[in-house]
């Protein structure tokens, strides 16, 4: 703005005067300093940076940046001729370098204006998960992170496994509350492993948000042999449909057969199954004639799956047993 005064001069002994016209120009103020910060992504950085006070009656401070990850007090206090401490704390959320202002405003000094260099350096940390389970099976793990933004409303991370194989994660979009200064809220992301062959497997788990940043997480996943299930109960006479998954990636053909072969039969001793899909096999239990009423007799169901060790990861053939159960 532009404000206009005129100042006159007078003698007052020969009454001569000189008067002159004043016009001020009002500028934005310039920067009185500049301040660096630099830190590791989510690693929390902090600044103490000395006011001064240059009048001779108490002041007060309103402090504000144009940036909402540097953390700073709404207002500052300071004596008459005297000198307080401004903290500042910084929360690295990207990778990269950023500028911000910081604004220290009163009635009666205007607008102090500071420069704020901001660089986050070193990658994000990565951390590891392991998981062991047997073909056929499953294994839930929690990956827990901070969300470190804050705001009215949650923040969505989205989720992602790199190849999905034999890993995924429960929800893709995860909302997470907003942080509470320079504290971060605690979400988890559940993750289930079910392999596809034996042996290791290997991936990475990605969770990333615009602003919050990104999270890092290697999956190590060991596939064991499948473990015994059961035991399936059958009445005598009956048939009952057992739950069985192809959890190949490959679609598989399975031999299936009942012992002791006198008591119990499959319906479909071989079976083709689409990869990672499910079936029914059907077992009927039919004991002696004369076994007494009560009588229980034990028996099992393999399951051989007809594929190649590129297949199954295993050098001989990879079966299943269900333990049987039958009750006359």
């Amino acid at each position: 703005t532009t404000r206009s005064a005129e100042v006159t001069f007078e003698n007052e002994k020969t009454d001569e005067f000189v008067r002159y016209e004043l016009k001020v120009k009002v500028l934005p103020p310039s920067v009185a300093s500049t301040i660096s910060l630099s830190g590791a992504v989510r690693q929390l950085v902090t600044h103490a940076m000395d006011v001064d006070n240059p009048l001779d009656v108490p002041l007060s401070l309103t402090v504000s940046c144009d940036l909402p990850e540097v953390i700073v007090p709404s207002t500052l206090l300071l004596g008459a001729g005297m000198a307080a401490v401004l903290n500042l704390s910084w929360r690295p959320l990207v990778k990269g370098s950023r500028e911000a202002t910081l604004t220290l405003s009163s009635a009666e000094l205007g607008n102090i204006v500071h420069k704020v260099r901001l660089e986050a350096i070193g990658a994000a940390d990565v951390r590891t998960l392991q998981f062991k389970a047997g073909l056929g099976g499953s294994q839930l793990q929690s990956f827990r992170f901070a969300n470190y933004l804050r705001g009215s409303g949650p923040a969505v991370y989205k989720c992602a496994v790199k190849s999905g194989t034999d890993f995924e994660v429960e929800v893709k979009d995860v909302a997470a509350p907003p942080a509470d200064g320079t504290t971060g809220s605690e979400v988890s992301v559940e993750i289930r492993f079910e392999p596809s062959r034996l042996g290791e497997v290997a991936d990475t788990l990605t969770i990333a948000h615009p602003d919050g940043g990104e999270y890092v997480c290697n999956l190590l996943g060991l596939g064991s042999e499948p473990g015994r299930l059961g035991p399936i109960v059958i009445k005598a006479g009956q048939t009952v449909q057992v739950p069985f998954k192809n959890v190949l990636n490959a679609n598989v053909e399975f031999a299936s057969s009942a012992s002791p072969a006198g008591a119990f039969a499959v319906g479909k001793p071989r079976e083709t199954i689409p990869a990672k899909k499910g079936a029914a096999i059907a077992v009927s239990f039919k004991p002696e004639p004369g076994t007494p009423a009560g009588t229980r007799v034990d028996g099992q169901l393999v399951v051989i799956a007809n594929a190649p060790a590129s297949a199954t990861g295993s050098e001989g053939p990879l079966q299943w047993v269900v333990y049987l159960r039958g009750e006359t």
